[in-house]
């Protein structure tokens, strides 16, 4: 049957681009998702981010919603706003539960979707499947 990040019909695993400022978390997030058979690439900043999206591709972004620079939904406006990227399968992911609803109808009209930190192993690993398959909703 294959590996579930596996994309269909295609040999090479799924690229998912993790954004997180905090390295740890990042680190945490890259190891759990490479042993589940992503291939993972990291910024740690949004504006990086935006330029390796562009030059690189990936299969799925997870973008942290409080950054330096460059917030979570600053970062989806702008990836919006290249042609490539208007479908490209975003979660953000925040340690912030009281986020105005304002923001959350933003982002999910820009078609991401919102976790919730912390994200444990199969959390994240599930999120990681469903945003390749295109089949990642808000819960």
């Amino acid at each position: 049957m294959g590996d579930p990040a596996d994309r269909s019909q295609q040999t090479s695993p799924a690229t998912i681009l993790i954004i997180e400022h905090d390295e740890p978390t990042a680190e945490m997030y890259a190891r759990i998702l490479q042993i589940a058979g992503f291939t993972v690439r990291r910024a740690v900043s949004a504006p990086d981010a935006l330029r390796d999206a562009v030059a690189h591709p990936p299969d799925a972004i997870l973008v942290d919603f409080r950054m330096p620079v460059m917030d979570g939904l600053e970062f989806l406006r702008a990836l919006r706003a290249k042609p490539r990227h208007r479908e490209t399968p975003v979660a953000i992911v925040t340690g912030d539960y009281q986020l105005d609803e304002r923001l959350v109808s933003q982002i999910r009209d820009l078609g991401a979707v919102i976790r919730f930190k912390p994200l444990w192993v199969d959390e994240l690993t599930s999120l990681a499947k469903q945003l390749v398959a295109g089949t990642a909703r808000d819960n």
